[in-house]
């Protein structure tokens, strides 16, 4: 172990290198940097539990060197993502759903793009609460209030198991139905991306009844005092 431990330590100080720099006193000054790929190959001898392993890929993720690495082998992303759930104590039937849903995810997307005569930005979003609406008859913004979660939170990794799965059949009954099509303009996308949420919204509406509970949220219905 010590032997592997010194090469490891030989490859990496190989990369280092003295590059100048001006400090804030206005001197140069002569300091150790690292290419970020580099870096990235430090973090993985790191700790998986240790907060600094974790802000290191966060920064590298946003300077798009895990991104880059992830294109060059998707099996990174999958483990990735799969040990990233693992440290927030997710279950592996529900990190099973979540990447599964994250596929249905891009395959709506693509679709979407590809069926559209000329769409912008904002069009996802729109899409995106079409699909909340018809399953689940309130937007994301909204499930995200009831569930206590912040504007800026990922509603996703935060739902259970039975709404990802729900959405994620919504989103490839959409898909398959917007691949079919060409040169839509955004209304006529946007119908079929309605039309295939509600159907499915029908069924997770019977199965909420069913199970006494929001699917969405995972709470207790209430009481309808209709009865």
């Amino acid at each position: 172990m010590k032997r592997v431990a010194k090469r490891i330590g030989i490859e990496l100080s190989d990369s280092v290198r003295k590059l100048p720099y001006r400090a804030a006193n206005g001197r140069t000054y002569k300091g150790d940097f690292v290419a970020a790929e580099t870096l990235y190959l430090i973090t993985q001898r790191l700790r998986a539990n240790t907060g600094l392993r974790d802000s290191v890929l966060t920064y590298l993720a946003k300077a798009g060197v895990v991104v880059d690495e992830i294109r060059i082998d998707p099996d990174k992303a999958i483990d990735a993502a799969i040990e990233a759930y693992r440290r927030l104590g997710k279950s592996e039937a529900w990190i099973q759903t979540r990447i599964v849903s994250k596929v249905a995810r891009l395959y709506f997307t693509a679709a979407f793009h590809k069926s559209m005569r000329k769409a912008n930005r904002s069009h996802y979003g729109i899409i995106t609460n079409d699909v909340y609406y018809g399953l689940w008859k309130r937007s994301a913004a909204k499930v995200k209030e009831e569930m206590g979660l912040r504007a800026k939170d990922n509603l996703r990794d935060h739902q259970p198991i039975m709404a990802l799965s729900y959405q994620l059949v919504a989103e490839n009954l959409a898909a398959v139905g917007l691949e079919q099509r060409e040169n839509l303009e955004f209304d006529q996308a946007q119908k079929i991306v309605k039309a295939s949420a509600e159907h499915v919204g029908r069924q997770a509406d019977e199965t909420s009844r069913l199970l006494g509970k929001d699917i969405a949220t995972d709470r207790p219905l209430l009481p309808d005092i209709t009865e």
